[in-house]
């Protein structure tokens, strides 16, 4: 069961699919991550050893380098940003 601490605390759930966070991709990125949704889209699901499970293995990791995670804690507003293991916190300046 996968989760995010926040400094304060709170404890992000991030099992349910999809979650509460947003995906975030840079605007100079976007045309390149729908090139790479409709490729995955097009294989649709490939079977391990098939042909088209290695392409669509790679239009997997393509997303995941494209893009990152965002969580909003409730508790105290802070954003924790990244994508996989590492997250970075950032507060609001008061």
């Amino acid at each position: 069961m996968p989760k995010l601490v926040c400094p304060c605390g709170y404890v992000h759930d991030l099992s349910p699919i999809p979650d509460d966070g947003w995906v975030l991709v840079r605007d100079r990125d976007y045309e390149a991550l729908l090139a790479w949704e409709a490729r995955r889209e097009a294989l649709g699901k490939a079977l391990p050893g098939s042909a088209d499970f290695d392409s669509l293995v790679e239009a997997d990791a393509a997303v995941n380098e494209l893009t990152e995670r965002q969580y909003e804690c409730p508790g105290c507003g802070r954003l924790a940003r990244g994508n996989g293991a590492a997250f970075r916190c950032f507060r609001a300046e008061s």
